[in-house]
């Protein structure tokens, strides 16, 4: 591992999610000492027959596994989580440190791959400070489409770094705190020596809608539905499946869940504390039949078009216990992700030819996007006030144009640096 200096200076190696929306993985490097900062995994593309996930090559941090001193967990989404059940087997006792539900979604994956043993699980909430060898560590609150999420700052014997994390701009969130721009300006008045942010969104103008317009546009849709409402969504969403729970008990509906993950979503939630689902609001499947259909609610995985998902069994007429028909309103309340486009209009064609009625975006303002759009990736530039800037989380072009939005705040090109993954 030639890469990891003795000394003082640091290294910064990206190993996934600079070039492609996914494998988002990166490796510091300072005194003997490695950190990693998330290990997620990706859908295989096209062009990947036989393939059901994709995680990043960390072949070069394997083969010298006793210098890694820890992995910090940004959020709970597979982008950034996903690869570690892959990782950990070859790593020797490695910490993991994340909040609350990121942990928690950690241990569910952990344990539904059968590891043998667990790894240290270090739960760390926003504004902690901690040390792992030679870097001193905070968490700072993000707002981004899964609870709990948060930015790093790494304080380094070169300076500070600061990992943005995913994360918008949102000043009234739906159940969540919104992003600690003190903290992340605090450090901006210190001095950040490297600024490394999300450029998911670079291409869209202005700034993210807030979630209570979400909500408030899902509102009028449960209030204009006369038949059975069936929202598909990310099961890792908690801000949205609270919206769906709120939202079914005021129409006086009931909930149904369908999906494992969804299931397994809603119990971690409420069991931290996060969902409060009112007493007699779900309903079992076997109890589906007792309830009137235009009373029904049905929350489920599948917005992304897989497969052997729950709302593609409806659409294809497969699952056990629901069958979509006219009178049904299908939402798909979550971002079409690249390259999953054309199974996701397939379902849309399936469930039209069944006679419902399928609202998503753009016909419908049924999602937002947790990632920051052009004017909120300026403001984090402006208020971290970084020596040097580093887009990260994107394809190619989302990082090009990152980096000429940093120069039209006056960043040189020398300071405002497109990298690659495996780059040091």
């Amino acid at each position: 591992m030639g890469f990891v200096p003795e000394d003082d200076s640091v290294a910064w190696v990206p190993l996934g999610g600079l070039g492609e929306i996914g494998l988002n993985c990166m490796a510091l490097a300072c005194r003997g000492k490695v950190i990693l900062v998330d290990a997620g995994s990706m859908f295989p593309e096209e062009h990947m027959p036989g393939v059901d996930v994709v995680i990043p090559d960390l072949r070069p941090i394997l083969e010298h596994n006793g210098k890694v001193a820890g992995i910090l967990l940004t959020h709970g989404h597979e982008d950034h989580i996903g690869a570690l059940p892959y990782v950990l087997p070859y790593l020797e006792n490695v910490p993991l440190y994340g909040t609350a539900l990121t942990l928690a979604l950690v241990r569910e994956k952990l344990v539904e791959h059968r590891m043998e043993y667990l790894p240290p699980l270090v739960e760390v909430r926003p504004k902690d400070s901690f040390e792992i060898g030679p870097f001193q560590i905070e968490f700072l609150r993000v707002c981004h489409s899964i609870a709990d999420g948060v930015g790093i700052a790494i304080r380094t014997p070169q300076g500070v770094i600061i990992h943005a994390g995913d994360f918008k701009f949102d000043p009234s969130p739906v159940g969540e705190e919104p992003l600690d721009m003190h903290g992340f300006s605090r450090y901006g008045q210190e001095g950040v020596r490297l600024l490394l942010s999300d450029s998911t969104n670079v291409e869209r103008p202005g700034c993210s809608v807030s979630e209570r317009e979400i909500q408030a546009s899902l509102e009028r849709i449960f209030r204009g539905c006369g038949g059975r409402i069936i929202l598909s969504t990310f099961s890792s969403n908690v801000q949205r499946i609270r919206e769906v729970v709120e939202l079914t008990g005021r129409s006086g509906r009931r909930l149904h869940l369908s999906g494992r993950s969804m299931v397994s979503m809603v119990r971690l939630a409420r069991e931290l504390g996060y969902l409060d689902v009112p007493k007699g609001l779900l309903v079992e499947a076997a109890e589906l039949g007792s309830v009137e259909q235009e009373r029904m609610v049905v929350l489920t995985t599948g917005s992304q078009g897989e497969p052997l998902s729950a709302l593609s069994l409806m659409a294809t007429d497969r699952h056990k216990w629901i069958k979509v028909g006219p009178g049904d309103t299908v939402i798909f309340s979550s971002r079409f992700i690249p390259g999953n486009e054309r199974a996701i209009y397939g379902i849309i064609n399936a469930l039209y030819r069944k006679g419902a009625r399928v609202l998503y975006e753009p016909l419908s303002q049924v999602h937002v996007s947790g990632h920051a759009s052009r004017e909120e990736l300026k403001m984090m530039i402006r208020l971290t006030n970084p020596d040097f800037f580093i887009p990260i989380h994107g394809e190619f072009r989302h990082l090009v144009q990152h980096r000429e939005l940093a120069m039209e705040l006056g960043m040189g090109p020398d300071r405002a640096r497109v990298a690659q993954n495996g780059e040091v």
